[in-house]
Parts: structure tokens; C-alpha cells; sequence
């Protein structure tokens, strides 16, 4: 993705993109529940069938949907997220590709169209467009087409908030299946009626579901299950179910084709317990069930840790690979309840789905239960994309945002007098000494207005400061424009030293920059910043609470936990 710079005091930054493209505003949809689909799906066979009409786009690998909350909930209206200040690309899936036409709402899409004419969107912080439609003859297709507001679906930088690796709000879903307690996944025994192991019984224990890789680092902290249980009592009080995320490996089969498996790295290791379930959502009658009856929550696996004053918080965990999601704990004796499925569009579909795991007593033997490609567990995170990145270069374009042609480069360099008194940007005055931020979150902690950034080992002649940039909605609610602009203060040259230098790497919730800033003082060259190279981390905020978890300030004298860490302020 290209990034411009106004030619204006300040230097705001803004994206070179189509002039006909229609942003949208917050979308006004309320939250609703997704009514359950009480129906048995049966296991799958052959192959996944695209669309009928060879008209459609797969959306940009790695993106995400808003998804489910706690209560089961969900936006009617496909909301499809990506990081900021990213290009996203929607493949030309149609037979005719190249008469294919791309359109935003009422809005003409061509120009951002490439030579193979998949469609290229470049996407900056806080703000929508309209989802996309592809258009030959008179076959249209577009992601959210079949929902109650299809004229409502867009494309969004995401936030913190609820996500999920398919469109809830499209897939069918089911809620019952194979297994002798009429769950799909979870609690129960598959029994086999056909092949070497027809006649069998095997035990469910767990499942595994592959994820793709997120197209930028996907920053967790916690995730949500819809399940379905035959009674009131699904979890008992000292049972544990296991949640890993786990890297892929390749294997090779006898006859020589390639699968992908769960390997041996453990990304993350979550836990749900009965405290992890929500308030009973619903009770109804079903015939799927042994007891007539099914009850449903929502349950919440986190990585739980203690902090340092004895407090169980949640540990965010961060995803930046292809994996593997493996729950397991669900032989255990207490434990009793299954899974709703999504079983999503055909050319939207996660490769490969969920497998059940199961394995018969005494014996050696496992069993692998499947549903279909397109069918995997209904499930949320609460979390986001992360993004961090100093501008080294830009693109100048004028207050009108029409590009000069003209390009500046070193500008995340910053030159300092050797009293401290001035600071330059070498490659572009009109930055006036600082240096441009991309990122996902902002600087400051918007709760108190203090700096958003942890580095102990920052140079102590080095003080950053940065000021983000927002703007407002008509509802007058503002949003993070996706800018902060950081400026740094340097002590005056010790006695007797001609320069000093630092390298500094910004780093966000997964994410490091790949430019750094670099700080020049007195006669110091790029050689000497090389040597002193740190990283400051621009997600953690620096903010005080006390031992009972209350946010304080700066002057409040006693014990403290800032960062993690708890210590005695006098």
C-alpha cells in the first residue's frame, strides 16, 4: 500500500485510492440473537462443489467477520474485517474472468481492479466501504448477499471486538449429529456403520480445527463456543476441558500424497471451567437429544494466569501462522454437552473443517469423525488485527490530496543538536522533528491521556512522546485515524562526547515495525545507531492500579501494579 504526506503543517497522512469508491458510515444494525437450527447434519463425502452459476470472489486470505458475543449474539449484516493500512485482494473466481465487473454499492469499482482483474482495496484505519459485487451478464455475487440487510454488508478496519474465521451470519448451522448422545462434537460415542470399523465403539474426547494463516498478527484474549447441552449441569465443578493452538506440520501418507496435521509447537494453552459459562441462553424441547431437552451457553476458554497480586487475569495469546485449534477433556466423567456447526458457502470455506477425535477403549485404534470441508465449530474471539509501522518514505501529495510526484525518503530519521535544543527530520521539513506511526491502536490511553508505550531499556537522554490523531463521527464519537505523530526530547551531550545514536523498533500486539526510528545526536552516523538497537513496545499501557485492581494516578503513594509488576510507591 502506498502512503502520501500532505504538503501542510503537521504533515497528515492520507491514502491514494479510488475517487467513485463509497465509504460507508457505522453501520446501524442491532444486535440480535441467530435463531439455532435444531436439525442433524450427517457426515460428509466428496468433494466441495463450487458455485453453480461460476460467478463469485474468494474473499482476501486471512481476513476475518465480526462475530458472536457471550449472549449468542450477532450483527445481521456480513461485516468483513481487515487490518489497517492494508491492500486487500478479492480473487476473480468467475468462469469469464475478465468480463467480470466490480462494484461498491451503486458505485463503479473497475480502477481498482489489477491485470487479472481481481480487485485491490486498499484499506486505511477506521473506515468502510460497501462489500463488493461481482457482476457478468446477469449473474451478481457478493459476500452477505443473503442476509436480511444485503444491501448493509461492508468491509471495515477492524477494532477490539468479537471475530470469527466464517461469516456466522450465512452459514447454515446445525446443531446435532452422529454420536449416541445426538451432540455433533463433544460428549458421547461414535459407533460406525460401515468400513473396517463398522460395529465399533469409539469415545469422543476432543476436536481439531485448522485455521488460516491471518493476513497480520491477530492479537486474542479470550474465546467463545455456542454448545448445546441435554441438561442444566454441562460442566462439573473440578473439570477442566483443553484448548491448543498448536502450529501445522506436513506428513507424508503411504501413497505419497501430503496431509497437514497438528504439530508439536504449542502457540498457546487456554482452559474452560464451569465459572467459564454464561448464563443459561436459552431451554428447548428437541427430539435429538436422550433427555427431549437442550440447554445453551456460551463457554469462554482464556490462557488464565496470575498476576502479581494474586489475581487470575487473562494472558492475551497472538496468532501470526497457519494452526491447528485442539480441544480436548471430553471423555472426562462431568462433562456433557456438544457443539453447533457452521457449515459456510462453499467458495468461502476453511480448507480442511473440523475433525471429531474419538478412540476405542483398550485398543490403540483412533477415529476421526467429519462433517465436510465447509463445516466447522461455531466459535468467536474476543480480539483484533495488529499493525505497527514507522513511515521511512512517502509520497507527497497536495492539500487536495492530488499526488506531486515527488517522493521523500529518511524521513523516520531524526537529527539533534548536541545541546538537545533541535531536532530535525532529515527527510522532510515539514515534519518539524518527528517521525509518522502507523498503527492499529493508538498511542496514548485515551482512559487517562498518558503515553501507551512500555521500553525499559530506552536510552535515558531519549524521551518519546506521541500525539494521535483522531477524527469524529456524525454522532460526534470520535475514532483513531490510524496516525500518531512521535516526537522525541534528547538530553544535551555529556562532557567530553561528540555523539551518541539509537535505533528504535516500535512494536505493537504481535506486530514489529520494519523501520525503525533513528536518532542522530551531534556527529553520531548511521554505523553508530546500528550498535544500539531497542525495542519499545506501543500497546502496553503504562498505567498504575492498586492491589484492588483500580486504575490510580501517577501521585497515589502505596503498593501498585503497573505493567504486570508489583511494586511500592513512597
Amino acid at each position: 500500500m502506498k502512503k502520501s504526506i500532505l504538503l501542510m503543517a503537521g504533515a497528515f497522512f492520507a491514502i491514494t485510492a479510488s475517487a467513485q469508491m463509497q465509504k460507508t458510515s457505522q453501520v446501524s444494525v442491532n444486535f440480535q440473537k441467530k435463531e439455532a437450527t435444531l436439525m442433524k447434519a450427517e457426515m460428509k463425502q466428496g468433494p466441495r462443489k463450487d458455485l453453480a452459476s461460476g460467478v463469485y470472489y474468494t474473499r482476501p486470505e486471512g481476513t476475518l467477520y465480526w462475530g458472536m458475543d457471550e449472549q449468542g449474539r450477532y450483527y445481521d449484516v456480513a461485516r468483513l474485517c481487515s487490518p489497517c493500512f492494508t491492500d486487500l485482494k478479492f480473487k476473480n473466481m468467475c468462469n469469464q474472468s475478465a468480463a467480470a465487473k466490480w462494484s461498491f454499492g451503486q458505485a463503479d469499482g473497475s480502477d481498482l481492479a489489477d491485470a487479472n482483474n481481481d480487485l485491490i482495496v486498499p484499506m486505511t484505519a477506521d473506515q468502510g466501504y460497501y462489500m463488493p459485487a461481482i457482476t457478468v451478464g446477469s449473474n451478481t455475487y457478493k459476500i452477505g448477499e443473503k442476509t436480511k440487510n444485503p444491501d448493509k454488508g461492508i468491509l471495515q478496519t477492524d477494532t477490539i471486538t468479537y471475530h470469527s474465521f466464517v461469516d456466522q451470519v450465512t452459514s447454515k448451522t446445525f446443531g446435532f449429529g452422529s454420536m449416541d448422545s445426538g451432540y455433533l462434537f463433544g460428549t458421547g460415542n461414535f459407533k460406525p456403520t460401515k468400513g473396517d470399523v463398522a460395529g465399533r465403539t469409539f469415545k469422543s474426547h476432543g476436536f481439531v480445527m485448522s485455521v488460516p494463516a491471518p493476513i497480520s498478527p491477530l492479537y486474542i484474549e479470550y474465546f467463545n463456543f455456542l454448545i448445546y447441552a441435554d441438561n442444566n449441569n454441562p460442566i462439573a465443578d473440578d473439570k477442566q476441558l483443553k484448548m491448543q493452538i498448536r502450529n501445522v506440520e506436513e506428513r507424508e501418507r503411504e501413497d505419497g500424497s501430503i496431509i497437514t496435521v497438528p504439530g508439536a509447537k504449542i502457540i498457546a494453552e487456554l482452559v474452560a471451567t464451569k465459572s467459564d459459562l454464561s448464563e443459561q441462553l436459552s431451554e428447548d424441547n428437541t427430539e435429538y437429544t436422550t433427555t427431549g431437552k437442550v440447554f445453551i451457553y456460551t463457554l469462554t476458554f482464556a490462557n488464565k494466569t496470575t498476576d502479581a497480586i494474586g489475581n487470575v487475569v487473562n494472558e492475551p495469546v497472538v496468532i501470526n501462522e497457519p494452526c491447528f485449534i485442539v480441544v480436548t477433556g471430553h471423555e472426562q466423567e462431568g462433562i456433557n454437552f456438544g457443539y453447533r456447526i457452521n457449515q459456510q458457502p462453499a467458495e468461502d470455506a476453511i480448507v480442511q473443517g473440523t475433525y471429531a477425535l474419538a478412540y476405542e477403549e483398550g485398543s490403540d485404534e483412533n477415529y476421526s469423525a467429519w462433517y465436510g470441508e465447509e463445516s466447522v465449530i461455531e466459535m468467536s474471539f474476543y480480539g483484533g488485527y495488529d499493525y505497527c509501522e514507522v513511515l521511512a518514505s512517502s509520497e507527497l501529495v497536495d492539500q487536495a490530496g492530488n499526488p506531486t510526484g515527488e517522493t521523500v525518503e529518511n524521513i523516520n530519521t531524526l537529527r539533534v543538536s548536541e545541546d538537545g535544543s533541535t531536532i530535525e527530520n532529515e527527510g522532510f521539513e515539514g515534519l518539524q522533528g518527528r517521525v509518522v506511526l502507523n498503527s492499529a491502536f493508538p498511542w496514548l490511553d485515551a482512559s487517562t491521556n498518558d503515553e501507551n508505550y512500555i521500553c525499559e531499556d530506552l536510552p535515558e537522554w531519549i524521551t518519546l512522546s506521541g500525539e494521535s490523531e483522531y477524527g469524529n463521527f456524525s454522532d460526534g464519537s470520535q475514532f483513531y485515524t490510524g496516525t500518531t505523530n512521535i516526537s522525541i526530547e534528547c538530553e544535551a551531550l555529556p562532557a567530553g562526547e561528540t555523539g551518541r545514536a539509537a535505533t528504535i523498533y516500535l512494536e505493537g500486539k504481535g506486530y514489529k515495525s520494519a523501520y525503525p526510528i533513528i536518532v542522530l545526536q551531534g556527529d553520531a552516523t548511521m554505523e553508530d545507531a546500528i550498535e544500539n538497537v531497542v525495542t519499545v513496545n506501543v500497546n502496553k499501557s503504562n498505567s498504575i492500579y492498586n492491589v484492588a485492581g483500580q486504575k490510580v494516578g501517577k501521585n497515589f503513594k502505596g503498593i501498585v501494579v503497573k505493567d504486570g509488576k508489583k511494586m511500592l510507591v513512597k
